[in-house]
C-alpha cells in the first residue's frame, strides 16, 4: 500500500476518530456512558479554558511527544499502520472528566 500524505489534524479529526466507529452518534452516546458522575460534576467545575488546557496537555504527551524530531519540521512523518487505531483509545478517554454532553451542542 502507497503512503497517504495527509496532514495529522486530519489524521485526528477523520481517521482516529472513525476508528471508534462509523456512527458519530453512536460513538458519543458511548462515550458518553462511559463518563461517570463524578466525573461529570468534576468536567462541570471546569472552565472553557481549563478544557482547552486540558486537551492541549493530552496532545502534548499523547501525541506530539510520540513523533519523531522536535516539531514544527518540514519533513514528513511516517505513521505506523494502526495508528489510528492503536490512538482512538486516548480520543475515547479525553472526553471523561470534561463535562461534555453532546445533548447540549
Amino acid at each position: 500500500m502507497l503512503p497517504r500524505h495527509e496532514n495529522l489534524h486530519a489524521v485526528w479529526d477523520v481517521n482516529v476518530v472513525q476508528a471508534l466507529g462509523r456512527d458519530p452518534e453512536v460513538v458519543a452516546a458511548r462515550l458518553e456512558r462511559q463518563i461517570t458522575p463524578g466525573e461529570m460534576a468534576s468536567g462541570r467545575k471546569g472552565t472553557v479554558e481549563d478544557w482547552a488546557n486540558e486537551t492541549f496537555g493530552v496532545a502534548s504527551r499523547e501525541i506530539y511527544a510520540k513523533l519523531p524530531g522536535k516539531g514544527g519540521t518540514e519533513e514528513p512523518v511516517i505513521l505506523p499502520e494502526g495508528y489510528a487505531r492503536a490512538e482512538s483509545a486516548v480520543t475515547g478517554g479525553s472526553w471523561r472528566g470534561l463535562g461534555f454532553d453532546s445533548a447540549n451542542y
